[in-house]
């Protein structure tokens, strides 16, 4: 019972700065697009999606950190990880997400080929392209801080932005 729980508080530790980080970035555009919207619907549910989408971005991290070809290219400029890591984390939450409004679609009628058809057909693809392209960058730009991390160290960040104090 203590190595499954040893695993399972590796699992989670793992999850907490993608969260964080995911969860911020989200709820902010879930903010934006509620400003927007001429209704300006600011609700608990928007923000609760948003977060959801958070864990799902954070667990498509997680199963991407634990493939083989992940680390590709580690004595290359970080640049290299940074946008291969960035595409394979992007795809990852993108095929997620696909699978998520399939279920979804399957589950409403429990007729799984027609509501496949029905589903894509329904889709605002506009709006996925959109939000895609923000997962893209969201994703290069968390890609490039981990690399950081990875080469530098997550203490000397921590120095570099919050002072000496910090690392303690």
């Amino acid at each position: 019972m203590t190595r499954i729980a040893a695993v399972l508080r590796a699992e989670l530790g793992a999850m907490v700065a993608p969260f964080l980080y995911f969860s911020v970035a989200f709820n902010a555009i879930a903010l934006t697009v509620a400003l927007i919207a001429p209704d300006h619907d600011v609700s608990l549910i928007r923000h609760g999606v948003a977060t959801i989408g958070a864990l799902l971005a954070a667990k498509a991290v997680l199963l991407v950190d634990h493939l083989p070809f992940v680390n590709r290219f580690p004595d290359r400029p970080l640049i290299w990880n940074t946008v291969w890591k960035g595409a394979i984390y992007t795809i990852a939450a993108m095929l997620l997400h696909v699978v998520e409004r399939l279920i979804e679609a399957a589950a409403a009628t429990g007729s799984f080929a027609d509501d496949v058809s029905r589903a894509f057909a329904a889709l605002d693809w506009g709006r996925v392209a959109a939000i895609h392209l923000w997962l893209a960058l969201l994703f290069m730009i968390f890609a490039a801080w981990r690399e950081l991390a990875r080469a530098d160290g997550v203490a000397h960040l921590r120095r570099l932005f919050f002072g000496d104090g910090a690392s303690s």
